[in-house]
């Protein structure tokens, strides 16, 4: 479909369609946008092969039955010339910079004048409106107009013509400066041409062997300076020899009398040695002479003292052996020697059964004497002795702890086999006394106060030689250091209360990490259960050997940290060689404790950091193994097919990763 225009579209009127919408539109909806549209169309094709050449009669008689006008009255020179007028204006608006767009949406007008009407010259046909649309197109004959309508008509036309005028002026203007570009782009033209010619084949090949000429002639000219240079420098060489020729001459002859003089002072200075030598070795053996004769007075002297020496050891064993050891004062108590060695013994751990027999046989090998059974403390005794070193060691808490204010009290309880067993200490800013260790029935604070209140009734009811004041361990604390527990905090505020004033309570910062450590053994040993099960061959696994309670990680590090630190396997020191000569371990660091630390279980942060270290060098080891050192022992071999499996190195590397983030800021 071919549009006439935006303001056609807007009526949906086309070139194929306007003989049929046309008769359809309204007259008032003939805007002078309309118009413009129609006339431009008409403008672009020939008017005579316009394909409806009676539309132009169909819109006349559209705008006459619009302004109630008979069309035939109206000539089709006034309508051209009111419709032309449409184009002018709007010609005019977009000169004079202003806006069309309002003017084209007004609705068209036709001008009808008196003068005009009056002039108009219509045909003796009367022509019907509604057959318009069928009428063809046909040219009307001259019309004459009168003196005011041809003023008219010539003022319009000398607007036009001055401002065809102006418009030739610019139009001449832009002609002078397309020509001086013009003239540029022809002296542009010449310059690139002459370019162009000079990169022509035949001429660049002219160049080449212009320049390969002139690169021969240089080469040539080159190797006439080289060879006039060569030979001046050969003269200037030679004439260098002879004077270095000259100069060797002479230090020959030098080197020479040099040599001789060097004779002649060797054996001078070789004279003069063997004189000195003489005098020294004569004074030196005069002085060997004196010496020797001081030694062998010395040596007399020495043998004989030697012999009183026996003399007196003989008689001191014949006096030792005389007396008997006594093991009691006045045939009743027994002497403090027996009394020392029983407490000494008992700390040591030896039993009170076998103390009595332990001291005889020590007696015996240090004096030669038997010391029977009667004569030493019985079982009985023993327990009384270790009673006095209770009370003695109470007595000396007991003054130590006299006039000392704002004490420490330390406590903990552990299970052990024999029962729960609750420690208490108080400490002074200098010391730390023991108050005792005591059996306790169960885990409640009411049942640690009781304990601890207990050590204090002890301590304070011992009777002391000297008069002292009495003494209240309660009263002085100021401060409690325990482990970080729930219970040991309801301690604190029961012994708050009896002692009636708030103390200072110190919590252990170190506790949690092994509760950290039991947290994740517990969890490994379930990840390793959960990989058992999940896979069969898991059962001709070779795993280190374990402990009971231990998951097979915890297995792995404790038997891995012999190879670093135990000789008995004979491979520590090579393997530490292959981790510094691998870039695995600094090589200034010689402690193989630094490298891998030695294992002790939960405590602190020593399972995570042999964890972390253990997965960091696991690679290495295996190629250790492979490799360099064959395993041979049952210890290698297990740490060599514990490190083949992926759920140990998972276990491995997720505790060194926890102590990593947690333990190690922690410590």
């Amino acid at each position: 479909m071919t549009t006439l225009g935006s303001f056609c579209t807007g009526l949906g009127l086309t070139v194929e369609n306007l003989l049929e919408r046309l008769p359809q539109l309204d007259a008032s909806s003939l805007t002078n946008g309309v118009i413009y549209d129609i006339l431009l169309y008409r403008s672009q094709v020939n008017r005579k092969t316009w394909k409806y050449p009676w539309t132009w009669n169909l819109l006349k008689g559209k705008i006459c039955s619009a302004v109630s006008t008979d069309p035939d009255r109206i000539s089709d020179a006034l309508f051209c010339g009111t419709i032309n007028a449409v184009k002018k204006k709007r010609d005019r608006l977009i000169q004079n910079s202003q806006s069309d767009r309002n003017y084209l949406n007004e609705p068209f007008e036709l001008v009808l004048s008196r003068e005009i009407s009056e002039v108009l010259v219509t045909e003796t046909a009367v022509v019907d409106v509604s057959d318009v649309s069928l009428a063809p197109f046909r040219k009307r004959p001259y019309m004459s107009f009168s003196e005011s309508v041809q003023e008219e008509v010539h003022g319009k036309l000398a607007k036009e013509i001055k401002t065809l005028n102006e418009k030739n002026t610019l139009l001449e203007t832009e002609k002078a400066e397309l020509e001086r570009v013009n003239s540029l782009l022809r002296s542009k033209n010449l310059d690139m041409s002459v370019q162009l010619r000079a990169l022509q084949p035949s001429r660049v090949k002219q160049k080449l062997k212009r320049k390969e000429k002139s690169i021969a002639m240089w080469k040539n000219r080159y190797l006439k300076l080289k060879k006039e240079s060569e030979s001046k420098a050969v003269l200037k060489l030679k004439k260098k020899l002879e004077k270095v020729k000259k100069q060797l001459k002479l230090s020959k002859a030098a080197h020479q009398m040099n040599r001789r003089r060097y004779k002649s002072a060797k054996v001078n200075l070789r004279c003069m040695w063997e004189t000195q030598v003489k005098e020294v070795s004569d004074h030196f053996n005069t002085e060997l002479y004196e010496r020797h004769r001081q030694s062998q007075t010395l040596q007399n002297n020495v043998s004989a003292l030697e012999n009183d020496v026996e003399l007196l050891n003989e008689k001191l064993k014949a006096e030792s052996e005389a007396k008997e050891l006594r093991t009691k004062i006045d045939g009743k108590t027994y002497a403090p020697w027996v009394r020392e060695s029983s407490y000494h013994l008992q700390s040591a751990g030896v039993s009170q059964r076998n103390v009595s027999e332990t001291i005889g046989n020590i007696m015996t090998g240090a004096t030669g004497q038997q010391l029977s059974k009667s004569v030493l403390p019985s079982y009985s005794l023993q327990n009384l002795f270790t009673k006095e070193m209770k009370g003695l060691s109470r007595q000396q808490i007991k003054i130590g702890l006299l006039g000392e204010k704002d004490t420490t009290l330390k406590y903990d309880g552990t299970t052990k086999k024999l029962g729960h067993l609750v420690e208490t200490q108080v400490a002074t800013k200098s010391k730390t006394y023991l108050l005792g260790v005591n059996e306790q029935v169960g885990g409640k604070a009411t049942s640690y106060a009781e304990t601890i209140q207990a050590a204090f009734e002890k301590v304070q009811n011992t009777s002391v030689p000297e008069p002292v004041v009495n003494l209240n361990i309660l009263k002085n604390l100021t401060n409690t250091m325990t482990d970080r527990c729930a219970t040991n905090a309801a301690v604190d505020k029961i012994l708050e209360e009896e002692k009636g004033s708030i103390m200072n309570q110190f919590k252990c910062a170190m506790h949690p990490l092994d509760s950290f450590a039991k947290s994740c053994s517990s969890e490994v040993k379930n990840f390793e259960k959960e990989q058992n099960t999940e896979n069969k061959k898991r059962k001709n696994a070779q795993y280190p050997f374990s402990h009971r309670g231990e998951s097979n990680m915890q297995t792995l590090v404790r038997t891995a940290t012999k190879l670093f630190h135990d000789t008995q396997f004979n491979c520590d020191r090579e393997l530490v060689t292959h981790l510094k000569s691998e870039n695995v371990v600094p090589l200034q660091q010689k402690d193989q404790s630094i490298l891998f630390p030695r294992f002790v279980g939960n405590r602190f942060h020593v399972l995570f950091l042999s964890s972390g270290c253990l997965y960091h060098y696991a690679d290495k080891i295996k190629d250790f193994f492979s490799d360099i050192y064959r395993p041979k022992n049952d210890v290698q071999h297990a740490v060599n097919n514990a490190l083949q499996l992926d759920d140990l190195l998972v276990a491995l590397r997720a505790m060194g990763i926890v102590g990593k983030v947690i333990t190690a800021p922690w410590m």
